[in-house]
């Protein structure tokens, strides 16, 4: 989405038909401009859900637009985290698999952004340094570069810490 995001940005205009962007990139806008922008997005979808809470629309209407507000919300997100330098993609794995190490869940996300299962017998190992997605690339590249797959990875990984 980021890249997208990037590519169309030339392309926005105001309600007056200007450019919005003067910049084909993010930088033109400030953090606080991108925050501002997200922070309406949510505002949009908390007023469909006022809608829906009062009575003046139904469960289906709050869905439909409350859903694009949502998406909305996350299009600037992506946008504002681009315009401070975070990767998304990677802090989204990273912190999924922080919570599910420290919740000692089994599920995880990989690189491949599909949900993963660790082996029953891998959960009550201590995970020294956490497996984020910088660290199974990096894994898979040096220490398990013949592992086929993120699983193998990971579960060569818990071995090698028993």
């Amino acid at each position: 989405m980021e890249e997208a995001n990037i590519v169309r940005l030339p392309e926005f205009k105001n309600k007056k038909g200007k450019l919005a962007h003067t910049i084909p990139d993010v930088t033109d806008w400030t953090i606080d401009q991108w925050a501002t922008a997200t922070g309406g997005e949510w505002g949009e979808f908390l007023s469909f859900l006022k809608q829906f809470n009062r009575g003046d629309i139904t469960w289906e209407e709050f869905v439909k637009e409350g859903g694009k507000e949502l998406a909305d919300t996350v299009i600037y997100l992506s946008l504002l985290a681009k315009r401070i330098g975070i990767n998304m993609d990677e802090v989204i794995v990273d912190k999924f698999n922080e919570v599910s190490a420290r919740i000692n869940s089994r599920v995880y996300i990989g690189n491949d952004w599909e949900y993963h299962l660790k082996p029953k017998e891998k959960l009550n190992n201590t995970i020294k340094r956490p497996l984020t997605a910088a660290r199974i690339k990096e894994l898979k590249g040096n220490l398990f570069e013949h592992c086929s797959t993120e699983e193998e990875v990971i579960s060569r990984h818990f071995d090698a810490m028993s």
